[in-house]
């Protein structure tokens, strides 16, 4: 059973990566999936062929035949991503066919054809060869993979559809680009190949050439200054490092030179032995500079990096670089961590050091983590001018260091006459900061005093037990944010008329909320309850707005409650939740209007409710919908509902305790971020 179920995890592992790869392929590319593939226009742009090809594992000489019914064979695109096989299998060899045709009224078309392999290819037109690239055999011994650079042209004639038959293999199961082991096929015009071919032989020949040259200059001068001071060990490290980044320019220039994909590899070992060699170097050259020893990590991506070297010398075929892609991000990062610490430490001028690494680790980062995803990211010139920058931040360094130190050496008598002043001066300044400290500590001490009195205040202001109202059981609680809240429950009753319950929310926090609480409360405390809610709402409104404060408003609802009615009016407040003890659904009673006191003639409405039996009735302010939990979710309406409908047939103390331990539950470890009130009424 074990077995089965760690192949099923291994085959669901596999189809991520697969899916993954081949995403990222899709999105990467030109997708004409279409057959035939219709070219129109001047062809300027790249066309890539990755999809849509129909595919046939194996070989046969008749397969390039353009009158040849391949409508049985599989569609399959022409890259297989990972370890991933096309439709039919792989055996190192097989053929691929699309259809090609120009756009009605363009006249015959040259196009230059180049395909991205990793393999060895024949190219058939109508089935005539017309390039060979490699040998292609399904035995690794025969075949001779390559990758080229330059472009091959086919002719295409208007008003005639074309049949291109690839013949490919990789039986040496070269991995190259992207992660993948196929090909992908480009076509464009001849003019736009020609150019494009112009800019990339600059930029692989002339720009690394340049840096290779300006990296051999600065080992040459760092030579020089380490053999005039040979105490500056910094100068020797640097010199070893440039001389180690020139030679990766020169095998980089190499790599790109070499179609060969054989010979290419042979150079490849040593270029990613020294790429592991260049950064160790870099290490070394940080922990040179500010002076500390290596520590763990250092020993252990210096190790990491040896065992690396000796895997990649035993390679045969083109493998992926997932591990050495790891290793090199992972050694930027620690320099940027070595060089961080420096400047956190405040050693001087470490921030030009640090500052430089951070392009570096960024470019690197970024390079890395899409290759390390299927991906290939050519930066171009700038992943190639953050060394430059890194060297050149460097030296600047350096060269900062020995000026600093002479100049340190004229300042040290200076110094001397100075210190006893620093020392009277600094005396004199924590005797001040003292004497700040404790005036702070006595002011924090009475602040703390007046929001204790004035949230027993508040709390003195609220009903001490649930008030009873005929017809129902209630029960409220309040969990205020701060100190002091700024929510509020009371009720007003009247000798024949049914009793006013509120419920309100200030808009402010603090001991300004609580202020608005205690003038809503007198006011409240003045309404007839034989007038009705609406008539409460406009005294309670009247009064705040009288006392011109912008920030002295409150929502409220004041609910009438008579047996089987409630009569319900609403200022800014979240809707009243009814759970019907006949259907078990959650009705909610939204009545629209602005808090008190922020418009002088806001008007308001009226809503009648029927209860019956059994029935619940919350009211909550707008700190337990909007309150949030760790992923940074609000509890939300839709989670009040359905916890209300798991308390039903509950006493009301026990919904309120439900909801709480709900919300509770919600925040985790964290504080409410409002005040959270509950009042919970049941029917009887």
């Amino acid at each position: 059973m074990k077995t089965h179920q760690v192949k099923r995890r291994r085959r669901v592992a596999g189809i991520v990566v697969i899916l993954t790869t081949t995403a990222a392929i899709a999105f990467a590319t030109d997708r004409p999936d279409t057959d035939p593939v219709v070219l129109q226009g001047k062809l300027d742009e790249r066309i890539q062929l990755v999809s849509g090809w129909r595919y046939h594992p194996g070989d046969n000489p008749m397969w390039s035949d353009p009158e040849l019914d391949d409508s049985g064979w599989a569609v399959a695109f022409s890259i297989m991503p990972g370890t991933a096989d096309p439709p039919g299998g792989w055996p190192g060899i097989g053929w691929f066919r699309r259809r090609l045709e120009l756009a009605g009224g363009m006249p015959a078309t040259a196009l230059a054809v180049r395909p991205e392999q990793n393999g060895a290819s024949e190219m058939y037109l109508d089935g005539r060869l017309v390039a060979r690239f490699g040998v292609v055999s399904a035995d690794p011994a025969l075949e001779r993979p390559v990758y080229p650079n330059d472009f091959v042209g086919i002719a295409l004639q208007p008003g005639r559809r074309h049949v291109l038959a690839i013949r490919y293999s990789n039986s040496h199961g070269n991995v190259y680009i992207g992660r993948a082991r196929g090909f992908a096929l480009n076509m464009r015009s001849v003019e736009s190949a020609a150019a494009s071919y112009n800019r990339w032989a600059y930029l692989v020949l002339t720009t690394p050439a340049a840096f290779a040259g300006a990296f051999a200059a600065l080992a040459v001068l760092h030579l020089l200054l380490f053999a005039f001071h040979r105490r500056e060990h910094e100068h020797l490290v640097f010199a070893a490092f440039s001389v180690t980044v020139s030679a990766l320019f020169v095998l980089q220039i190499s790599i790109h030179l070499t179609t060969d994909l054989i010979t290419r590899l042979s150079i490849l070992r040593p270029y990613i032995a020294l790429n592991i060699v260049s950064v160790i170097l870099g290490l070394a050259l940080v922990h040179t500079v500010v002076r500390r020893r290596p520590t763990f990590p250092t020993w252990f991506l210096c190790a990491a990096g040896a065992g690396l070297v000796a895997w990649v010398w035993t390679w045969q075929a083109f493998r992926p670089m997932t591990a050495v892609l790891v290793f090199l991000l992972i050694a930027y990062l620690e320099m940027l961590r070595v060089a961080v610490a420096a400047v956190r430490r405040r050693e001087a001028d470490m921030w030009i050091v640090a500052v430089a690494f951070v392009p570096l680790a960024g470019v690197a980062a970024a390079r890395f983590a899409t290759q390390l995803l299927g991906n290939k990211l050519d930066l171009g010139l700038l992943s190639d001018a953050t060394l430059v920058v890194l060297a050149l931040a460097f030296s600047v360094f350096i060269s900062r260091r020995a000026g600093r130190t002479a100049r340190e050496l004229e300042q040290r008598l200076a110094e001397v006459h100075e210190l006893s002043e620093r020392a009277v001066e600094n005396e004199r300044r924590a005797v001040h900061e003292e004497a700040e400290r404790r005036l702070l500590e006595a002011e924090n001490l009475r602040r703390t005093r007046e929001l204790e009195a004035a949230r027993r205040l508040q709390l003195a202001m609220l009903p001490h037990t649930p008030p009873q109202v005929e017809g129902f059981e209630l029960a409220f609680h309040m969990v205020t944010a701060t100190e002091v809240g700024g929510d509020y429950v009371d009720l007003r009753a009247g000798d024949g008329a049914p009793p006013l319950f509120a419920v309100g929310d200030a808009t402010s926090h603090g001991l300004q909320a609580g202020m608005v609480v205690a003038v809503a409360k007198s006011l409240f405390q003045g309404v007839d309850p034989a007038d009705g809610p609406l008539a409460a709402l406009r005294r309670v409104g009247g009064g705040l707005k009288s006392m011109q404060e912008r920030h002295a408003s409150m929502a409220m609802v004041i609910i009438q409650v008579a047996p089987s009615l409630l009569r319900v009016a609403s200022a800014g407040m979240p809707p009243v939740l009814v759970l019907r003890h006949a259907s078990g659904t959650v009705d909610e009673i939204l009545v629209p209007g602005v808090p008190l006191g922020t418009l002088a003639d806001a008007s308001y409405s009226l809503q009648e409710v029927p209860v019956a039996t059994g029935d619940i009735i919350l009211v909550a302010t707008d700190g337990l919908a909007e309150a949030m939990g760790v992923d940074g979710a609000p509890f939300g309406y839709e989670r009040i509902a359905a916890e209300l409908r798991r308390l039903a047939g509950r006493s009301a103390q026990e919904v309120v305790d439900g909801m709480l331990a709900a919300a509770t539950g919600f925040l985790g470890a964290e504080p409410p971020q409002d005040d959270i009130t509950l009042v919970a009424m049941v029917a009887h």
